[in-house]
């Protein structure tokens, strides 16, 4: 036997036997290729080149694997130098962060997903050719193939390895805590060092040290997909339930589940037009190019911000209130985000409205407010008395009919 072929075979017994359980699928399929290519008279050297071509693929994937796994690791256990004195005091830092790196990493990332998965890519309406100027060009929303969430594992895994490379090179242990709300990076360290001089010795060498971390990232497409399926049902979800709560009574009535054999009121729907806006203006813009629930979310807490009308602000409390609900506790989130940001919002004016978000949100109340918020407590008690003594009234008040007369007929 050759002893090329011989390797072969060696390597691809250690392959197959490392598959465990699905070893059989795979020899099965293997062989189902093979009896294709002979029944259909196809060269069986561009067959066994074709197969060598994706086995070392598989193989540098692994490989590539194993490399990132072992930079993580690596990070992590470096991150702290065993031989630093241990009467130096514990300090804890904030280094400001420059991602420029990270997002080249991450483009490399998420372009090489783009060639793979074209197709896949179009059919999820994140990638599509258009005309411009007699040319076709690509748009690819690159922004929202994947969560907040998922781009902070991402971020914390580049972290670990800059971290060590730093740590080596100004020979003090540093340890990873968490991201501030600027994204910047905190951190620990075992140092005597002032915030000054630590923050400036960081500066220094980071000028020398070769902060190019290329990291490569395995993005499934898999993952893109049920993030995708995920933020679809997110914004329909909110969308109809908020389009839903527009057209009820007021807050106060569903809160106390007063008058439910009344029929609702339907509010005029001019009074919701703005909100009504952004609802079609986002259903737009996911059918030119699919956003994702975190962008959804960012532009709906601008509005609540900016935009949001007092009718509109009472449907936000409805929705928060609202029981039973499709609503989930992400939902639920945004809107107690969405309710905060209504607070500062110039539009709201009603002081009964302001004090019953605060009340929702459990924000304490000084002294005037609490008074306030009892008054408007007994006035909603006196009108739904009234309410109650109106609708029996009304009741008492339907005509009933008369009774048939006696006719008395003489002896």
């Amino acid at each position: 036997m050759p002893l090329d072929l011989k390797n072969f075979l060696q390597s691809f017994l250690y392959f197959y036997n490392a598959l465990g359980d699905e070893s059989k699928v795979f020899f099965e399929r293997l062989l189902n290729e093979i009896d294709h290519t002979k029944k259909n008279n196809l060269n069986e050297e561009d067959f066994i080149n074709l197969f060598e071509k994706e086995f070392t693929k598989i193989q540098n994937k692994e490989i590539q694997k194993e490399n990132k796994k072992e930079q993580i690791q690596e990070a992590k256990q470096d991150s702290f130098i065993d031989n630093v004195p241990s009467d130096l005091p514990l300090k804890t830092f904030t280094l400001p962060m420059n991602w420029e790196d990270f997002e080249l990493n991450l483009g490399s990332t998420t372009n090489k997903l783009l060639e793979n998965n074209l197709d896949e890519l179009k059919n999820l309406n994140l990638y599509k050719e258009q005309a411009f100027m007699g040319n076709s060009l690509g748009l690819y929303a690159r922004d929202n193939l994947l969560s907040i969430e998922a781009i902070k594992k991402l971020q914390k895994d580049y972290i670990q390895v800059y971290l060590n490379k730093l740590s080596k090179e100004i020979g003090i242990g540093l340890e990873f805590l968490d991201f501030n709300k600027n994204n910047d990076v905190i951190i620990q360290a075992k140092t005597n060092l002032s915030t000054i001089d630590f923050l400036t010795l960081i500066k220094e060498h980071n000028n020398k040290l070769n902060t190019r971390i290329d990291l490569d990232w395995n993005l499934n497409i898999s993952d893109v997909k049920k993030f995708h399926k995920e933020s679809k049902e997110f914004i329909d979800t909110f969308t109809n339930e908020a389009q839903d709560s527009m057209y009820r009574k007021n807050i106060s009535n569903q809160q106390e589940n007063i008058n439910e054999t009344l029929p609702i009121k339907k509010i005029n729907q001019n009074d919701f037009s703005s909100l009504l806006d952004f609802f079609e203006k986002k259903r737009i813009e996911n059918q030119n190019m699919a956003i994702s629930k975190d962008e959804f979310k960012k532009d709906f807490l601008h509005y609540c911000k900016t935009n949001m009308n007092q009718l509109e602000m009472k449907t936000l409390l409805n929705l928060y209130h609202k029981n039973p609900t499709k609503l989930t506790y992400e939902h639920k989130e945004m809107i107690i985000k969405g309710m905060r940001y209504t607070l500062v919002n110039n539009n709201l004016l009603d002081k009964e409205l302001e004090l019953q978000i605060k009340s929702s949100l459990k924000i304490p109340l000084n002294n005037e407010e609490k008074i306030s918020m009892e008054k408007y407590k007994n006035q909603e008690i006196n009108n739904t008395s009234n309410q109650q003594i109106q609708k029996k009234s009304i009741t008492g008040n339907i005509a009933q009919p008369k009774p048939t007369p006696k006719i008395h007929r003489g002896r």
